[in-house]
């Protein structure tokens, strides 16, 4: 399983520089966006650091802090650390990397790849990889603050104990809703910095 795990994720890390990012389910929209292969306008390149916080929605089971940095005008790596409290108790903090690809009125669509490790509380530890995409809604009238939402799939594999340590019926939401979860869906709030 570890080694399907490292085969995916050089398949995303290939498919990340050598691929053309696809808008998917937006419809008629996608022909009024513009690829660019070069680099981005003057906000993109000023959005050089960059703190999120999860959803507040979110904070029924989690609380996520994430820092972004981008490594050229169109790259950017973030650190993320995620604290699971509820059901599926435990913490996970990853390494995710993002290419911007395309814009509309300052609203950016960005795919990524990501891998980490995580523990769960009171039981063992685990390594993941995904990867999938996203978009980045800016403010017009507040244009340090966005919302960014990403859609995905995560694979996850234990390397050291049980970790889906849900009781009372609960097992098995690791995989669907808590931190193993395979389809990754977060909604991050963001305040760029520089």
């Amino acid at each position: 399983m570890l080694k399907n795990i490292l085969r995916i994720s050089l398949l995303l890390i290939a498919f990340s520089f050598s691929a053309k990012a696809q808008i998917i389910g937006f419809g008629d929209l996608k022909s009024t966006y513009k690829s660019f292969n070069g680099l981005f306008d003057e906000d993109i390149q000023r959005n050089k650091l960059a703190l999120y916080i999860g959803s507040p929605t979110g904070y029924f089971g989690k609380i996520r802090f994430k820092v972004e940095k981008s490594i050229s005008p169109v790259h950017t790596l973030a650190l993320t650390y995620t604290n699971y409290y509820g059901i599926t108790p435990g913490n996970q903090a990853y390494l995710e990397f993002r290419k911007y690809e395309l814009k509309k009125h300052q609203n950016y669509a960005f795919y990524y790849i990501k891998s980490g490790l995580g523990n769960s509380t009171g039981g063992g530890n685990y390594a993941f990889v995904g990867g999938g995409f996203g978009r980045q809604i800016n403010f017009k009238k507040a244009p340090f603050f966005y919302i960014q939402f990403t859609q995905g799939i995560k694979l996850c594999k234990s390397f050291n104990g049980e970790v889906d340590t849900a009781e009372n019926g609960f097992k098995g939401l690791f995989y669907l809703i808590g931190p193993g979860a395979i389809v990754d869906l977060n909604l991050n709030v963001g305040f760029r910095i520089f």
